[in-house]
């Protein structure tokens, strides 16, 4: 799964990853690891809802509360796979204030990784702050490619050579992880505006055993699958800044399915715990 942004925040703090590696040098080099689409038949259909609190925060972010609710839904489809996700929070300062914030994605990707479409909204306090459609395409799995938006108006955008969607990077990830392999650089492209193409540093950690440390919701649906604590750290592509804009970090079943999410704004720290974990029926052919 290929975690698509996320809720509208201001830049807070400094988050614990750097940039070591210049932009024009994140490239996996994917020869050396199995093909991305080796995992495409393991990749389930499933639905997840998780709780949404705060771990920690900074007293420079003024945050003293978090909590909400995160729906994650993959369906596998006969030429591609569809991810639907809606994260909802609401926020409270240190002044008593009360802030709500909306974001949700759908997006389709094709098999081979080539083409996107997409359509995202991002709120706060009801309000619509941004919101994209459009559709990315590439000139094979490491050709450079182009997204046509059709909202907030016709534009253009150019991808580089090696850029990966959501589901890609997610194959890409799986696939590093039963080589063997820890860190991996890559730009990635999660379908939304132009601030969604970031340089993204990725550390697989901890691998888990067929039936190890098997979360309870959804346990008979992930206990024969291994799986690994991931970190992702998205950077502004076209900036060298060595701090990311937000991390995302998540323990990947080789279905697709993740637990133990921690979403990394730098200044405070949130957890999604799952409620509701089970499979669904694919997409009809």
């Amino acid at each position: 799964m290929g975690y698509s942004g996320g809720p509208f925040f201001p830049d807070q703090g400094l988050p614990v990853f750097k940039r070591t590696t210049a932009v024009t040098a994140c490239l996996i080099t994917l020869g050396t690891l199995p093909a991305v689409n080796s995992f495409a038949a393991q990749l389930a259909s499933f639905r997840a809802t998780y709780d949404m609190n705060l771990v920690w925060a900074l007293p420079v972010s003024g945050v003293t509360g978090v909590s909400g609710t995160f729906l994650l839904e993959q369906t596998v489809g006969c030429t591609g796979i569809t991810l639907r996700q809606a994260v909802q929070l609401t926020i409270r300062d240190e002044g008593g204030g009360v802030a709500s914030t909306r974001f949700a994605a759908t997006v389709w990707e094709r098999d081979d990784a080539n083409e996107m479409t997409f359509s995202t909204v991002n709120e706060v306090a009801g309000g619509v702050v941004e919101a994209f459609n459009g559709r990315a395409v590439l000139q094979g799995i490491t050709g450079a490619g182009r997204v046509d938006y059709t909202q907030p108006t016709a534009m253009t955008l150019a991808l580089p050579v090696g850029v990966l969607f959501p589901v890609a990077l997610t194959r890409t990830v799986l696939a590093a992880a039963g080589n063997g392999t820890q860190f991996l650089d890559v730009i990635g492209f999660d379908g939304g505006g132009p601030d969604t193409l970031n340089a993204v540093s990725v550390f697989v950690g901890a691998e888990f055993g067929p039936g190890e440390e098997t979360p309870e919701v959804g346990a008979g649906f992930l206990a024969d699958l291994r799986s690994w604590e991931t970190r992702y750290a998205h950077f502004e592509f076209a900036s060298p800044a060595p701090e990311p804009l937000f991390e995302v970090g998540y323990r990947l079943f080789e279905n697709g399915v993740i637990t133990n999410l921690i979403l990394d704004y730098g200044g405070f720290q949130v957890s999604g715990t799952p409620e509701v974990l089970e499979g669904i029926a694919p997409a009809p052919c």
